[in-house]
């Protein structure tokens, strides 16, 4: 179940960035900077705070998923972006 709902929460962070980055609510290296912040911090403070290894595996895991979904998301951006400009 937990899976389920992780894979739907990617999904959501995938819709919400290119929505936001396709209509022009953010500038693209404005909002990969932000995300890019928060996940350094998140990622401090469960380092310096966790002591379970297997937890920390399993949270490089999801950090490696959101910044999988993060670059899908802007290459997806500069791809719609691009047709924009082609056919307009």
């Amino acid at each position: 179940m937990q899976l389920i709902f992780y894979r739907i929460q990617m999904v959501a962070f995938f819709l919400i960035s290119v929505l936001l980055l396709a209509t022009g609510k953010f500038n693209i290296f404005e909002y990969v900077l932000t995300c890019a912040v928060t996940v350094a911090l998140i990622a401090i403070g469960e380092s310096l705070f966790s002591v379970n290894h297997s937890r920390l595996d399993l949270f490089v895991k999801k950090l490696r998923a959101f910044g999988k979904v993060l670059v899908i998301a802007v290459l997806t951006v500069f791809l719609i972006k691009g047709i924009v400009f082609l056919f307009a």
